[in-house]
């Protein structure tokens, strides 16, 4: 069996002094295709922002101890403009865990719940925010390698020419 393989995409671009992501106007998130073999993994951590009070449900921890706001306030990759928009007493952030359904397919964003999300790579709550890597790790498993029905370099045949 062949094992997995990842890739991590950057995220989606924050628009001009607002507590918003270009992925929210275009596609309202992340979305992968549930019937292909690709995933968001469990490595992930991922920080809802802009949220309306209304999601606010278990797996996501939208507390004041929440280290979404370890991000917003010092990973530097957050505009200090925006950094209210992002959390507040009225539209909070959230965190939780990547990797099970349906995170494992989609990251939703829409203005009735969260309007942004980032995503951290191998959280370590240990080192200062600054070190965290951003970033979406996919991963997927390759279809398994055709089996080869007839050897014909036995029979001279340079190996291009073996049948599948």
């Amino acid at each position: 069996m062949a094992s997995s393989q990842r890739m991590v995409v950057q995220p989606s671009a924050w628009l001009p002094d607002r507590c918003v992501t270009q992925d929210m106007l275009v596609s309202e998130g992340l979305w992968l295709n549930q019937s292909l073999p690709f995933n968001v993994t469990s490595s992930d951590t991922i920080f809802l922002f802009n949220c309306s009070p209304r999601p606010l449900v278990s797996p996501l921890n939208c507390t004041p101890s929440s280290l979404c706001h370890r991000y917003l306030n010092s990973s530097g990759q957050v505009d200090t403009k925006i950094t209210l928009q992002c959390a507040n007493d009225i539209d909070p952030c959230c965190t939780f865990a990547a990797g099970g359904m349906p995170s494992a397919y989609m990251i939703r964003l829409h203005n009735l719940g969260c309007r942004t999300f980032r995503s951290i790579i191998h959280l370590d709550p240990e080192k200062p925010a600054v070190q965290w890597e951003e970033g979406l790790e996919i991963q997927w498993t390759p279809p398994p390698e055709p089996v080869c029905r007839l050897n014909l370099i036995s029979q001279g045949l340079p190996s291009v020419y073996l049948l599948v």
